[in-house]
Formats: structure tokens, C-alpha cells, sequence
């Protein structure tokens, strides 16, 4: 009878090395999808953490605009602030501004009944500029110190209206 000559020689340098490189290459692909998946995470964190701090400071704006209806005033020239939260939020700052609805108007072709729509929509026009506002708010944060348009920001816009 004989006997199965038995093989102990174990694996060869070169299968060795493309075994690493085989691991190497799955384990820079996870750790890259790892790291895109954390800075996702962390706008996501961020968009939320704005898109909050834009409905509380939406509604301090509309409290203080309802404070002065209620003393008869509406803003007739256009106002700017500027202005940080408070920790936990220090990173986030906000802006806004409110000033008058302009609304364009499109001229029209000749004759009477045109001139009579241009009158009567410049009239609806000059109502609609006293009687509204709108408010523009942007929370942004990142960088202080880049350019405000390259901040990472959301921008909220509403409109209040005067009905007396």
C-alpha cells in the first residue's frame, strides 16, 4: 500500500501578498464609506440643529413684530440684525432683515382698457407694499471668518401682514 505523500510547505509569499493586498483594499474602502458616513451624520446633526434654531428665532420676530402692531407701529423702513445663540448652539449664528413687498409691475400693451388695468394694478401694488412685510432669516455657522456666502446656511423667508 502507499501512502499520500502529505504537502507541508503552507502558503507561498506571493499568495501571502495578494492576500493583504485583497485586505488592504476592502479595508480602505470601509473606512472610507465609514468617514463619508460620519460627515453626513454631521451635516445632518447640523441642518437639524438650524432648522430649529430658524423656527425658535422665526417666532421671536414674529412676537416682537405683534408687540408693535399692537402699539400701531408696522416697520416702514427696512431693519438688519445680526446675532449669535447662546450655548449649546455658540457655533450658530443668525441673520435677518425686514423691509417692504416689491412687487413689479409689467407694463402692458396700449390702449384705454390697458391704462385703466396699469392704474387700477399700481394701486393694488401701493396697498399690498403698506401692508405687508417680509422677513428674511439665514442661520449660518462654520467658519466665521469665510465669506458669508460660502457658510454652510439655511435661509428661512415669511411675510406679515397688517390687516388694520
Amino acid at each position: 500500500m502507499k501512502l499520500a505523500k502529505i504537502n507541508n510547505q503552507g502558503f507561498s509569499l506571493l499568495e501571502i501578498i495578494i492576500a493583504v493586498a485583497i485586505m488592504a483594499t476592502a479595508f480602505t474602502v470601509l473606512l472610507g464609506n465609514q468617514a463619508a458616513s460620519f460627515l453626513s451624520a454631521e451635516r445632518a446633526t447640523m441642518m437639524t440643529n438650524a432648522t430649529f434654531l430658524a423656527r425658535q428665532k422665526m417666532g421671536e420676530i414674529e412676537m416682537e413684530v405683534d408687540k408693535d402692531l399692537a402699539k400701531n407701529k408696522f416697520p416702514d423702513e427696512k431693519i438688519e440684525k445680526n446675532g449669535a445663540f447662546e450655548e449649546p448652539f455658540e457655533e450658530f449664528r443668525w441673520k435677518y432683515t425686514i423691509d417692504k413687498v416689491e412687487i413689479p409691475v409689467v407694463e402692458g400693451g396700449e390702449g384705454e382698457q390697458n391704462v385703466l388695468v396699469q392704474s387700477y394694478m399700481k394701486q393694488v401694488i401701493d396697498q399690498i407694499s403698506k401692508a405687508v412685510r417680509e422677513v428674511k432669516l439665514v442661520i449660518f455657522w462654520g467658519d466665521e471668518d469665510a465669506p458669508y456666502e460660502e457658510q454652510p446656511q439655511i435661509s428661512v423667508t415669511t411675510h406679515i401682514v397688517k390687516l388694520k
